[in-house]
């Protein structure tokens, strides 16, 4: 067996999201968020396979050379059989499927790009790419409805959409916020780092997960893909959010803070 950098994301369903009027912070716990992130980062995607039993999953590396790997987990036994390339794509970041047509979208630093399932095989074929929109790329995510992807910076501090055309192709950046401001940290935070991106269910509003400011920004997401400020919540100074997913009633957003090792529970009503 082969040793190598994995990174991946969770394939997430949103709930609904609502203004900071009826955003409030529930519960801070202070458990196993440190080894709670690093699963975050090494989730591998389940696709449907015709025998319930059999899942196929694909794997990003942050390798320069193995890229997007896959494998086959029998559900029964729990057992892995030994990962295939899929594609040629060094220095693979997260993962995000469509939620209808066998497409994926994979992130690198500088770029998104497109993929055809092909589950089958085990294999991706290339659709296209498009510059993110900023420098430092960590994370992105498919809309619930298909038509639009969403792209944090770290390096750049920004957010970006772009979308999603009918044959799958993902077309040019169509909105980009910078973020700004800093929080209590000396060396973390002396600057705005977004990091994770998580849709609502409708894909018309957008929560992003901000290292530097320690916010949860919230942006509305128009038709064609343009971003407006809406409201934020903010954590505890020097909390760090990292990533964020919703609980399935889409009552609970859950954020797991990088700098304090706490994960925040927020309710939307």
């Amino acid at each position: 067996m082969h040793s190598l950098p994995v990174e991946s994301v969770i394939i997430l369903r949103i709930g609904r999201f609502v203004t900071s009027t009826s955003l409030n912070e529930l519960l801070t716990m202070r458990f196993l968020a440190s080894l709670l992130a690093s699963v975050l980062m090494m989730a591998a995607i389940p696709l449907p396979t015709a025998s319930a039993a059999d899942q196929v999953l694909y794997i990003a590396s942050a390798s320069k050379t193995a890229g997007i790997s896959s494998c086959r987990l029998d559900m029964a036994t729990g057992a892995f059989t030994e990962p295939t390339p899929a594609v040629e794509a060094a220095d693979t970041g997260f993962l995000s499927l469509h939620p209808e047509q066998p497409w994926m979208y994979s992130l690198t630093e500088g770029n998104v790009h497109a993929f055809e399932v092909l589950a089958d095989e085990g294999k991706l074929r290339r659709i296209n790419e498009q510059p993110s929109g900023d420098m430092g790329a960590t994370h992105l995510e498919v809309a619930p409805h298909g038509r639009l992807v969403a792209v944090a910076h770290y390096g750049g501090g920004s957010t970006s959409v772009l979308p999603i055309a009918k044959d799958g192709k993902v077309e040019p950046v169509s909105g980009n916020i910078q973020h700004t401001g800093q929080s209590v940290h000396p060396q973390r935070q002396k600057k705005a780092f977004a990091h994770g991106v998580a849709f609502d269910e409708s894909g018309r509003f957008l929560c992003v997960a901000d290292l530097g400011t320690d916010h949860v920004e919230l942006y509305r997401v128009s038709d064609d893909g343009k971003l407006e400020k809406v409201s934020r919540w903010k954590a505890a100074p020097g909390a760090g959010p990292r990533h964020l997913t919703f609980h399935p009633n889409g009552r609970f957003l859950y954020s797991i803070n990088e700098l304090d090792s706490t994960i925040s529970v927020l309710r939307f009503d």
